[in-house]
């Protein structure tokens, strides 16, 4: 990637091209397939970049560089905390750059990423009613849950008290069923999608578990089409999905 093409897609990012500027670069994207998939790769570089810290970091050491200018225009001698500084900022971005570079094109399964970042969720809270347990059905599931048998409690939240949002008993449902020893992958699935179909509270964490299924039954490319909608949304687990769709992700 040239340093013409690098210092094109950032202002083209920023927002920074005018409007005929932008309107021949999309029109060349559209008839380059080697430079869109140089620019698509750039992209997603810079949302990382963005999550990582790595632009404010880049932005302090060109202000250090731009005051020991100054400092040495208009004293003659550079601070010594500027001298320490500098070196310092200047490694952690190559390291960072290499950090990104080495993860970005090393191979991992789609296993080896599930089980990085799948963590069980949350029991909810037990729930009861002027002193008595009224949810009785509810309660037993979080119990099973929380002794970790899952089975049982996929089935018990399934069965809960219809006092309970449907939405959310096929939420912990779903998760009970991720949380297996041997995950029942289509089930959790099954129930994230019908969370999905109503707007509700456990939409953006039904979003986020279903992306890490489908990532553990070898669906790719539907798992990442979820994980840039997180992205775009900057929803639940949002930094963890920059971080995924970096990845080379092998079968």
């Amino acid at each position: 990637m040239s340093d013409e093409n690098t210092y094109r897609f950032e202002n083209y990012l920023k927002n920074e091209m005018s409007s005929d500027e932008r309107d021949a670069f999309e029109k060349e994207l559209g008839n380059n397939p080697e430079l869109a998939s140089d620019f698509q790769n750039f992209k997603n570089t810079y949302q990382l970049i963005q999550q990582a810290g790595r632009i404010e970091l880049k932005e302090t050491l060109e202000g250090f560089e731009e005051e020991m200018g100054t400092l040495s225009t208009n004293k003659g001698v550079i601070p010594l905390w500027v001298k320490r500084a500098l070196p310092i900022a200047a490694v952690l971005i190559i390291s960072i750059g290499i950090y990104q570079y080495y993860f970005a094109n090393t191979g991992f399964t789609a296993n080896e990423i599930y089980a990085d970042y799948y963590e069980v969720y949350q029991a909810p809270s037990n729930l009861r009613t002027e002193g008595q347990s009224q949810f009785v059905k509810w309660n037993e599931a979080i119990t099973f849950y929380n002794d970790g048998e899952f089975e049982a409690a996929a089935a018990a939240f399934k069965n809960s008290e219809s006092e309970i949002p449907e939405y959310e008993r096929n939420f912990y449902s779903g998760m009970a069923s991720l949380a297996m020893d041997n995950p029942n992958l289509t089930s959790a699935i099954e129930s994230f999608d019908q969370v999905l179909a109503t707007d509700n509270d456990y939409n953006e964490q039904a979003l986020w578990y279903k992306a890490l299924a489908l990532l553990r039954i070898g669906n790719l490319k539907e798992a990442k089409n979820l994980l840039y909608e997180i992205l775009e949304n900057e929803s639940y687990m949002y930094q963890d999905a920059t971080e995924i769709v970096q990845l080379k992700i092998t079968n």
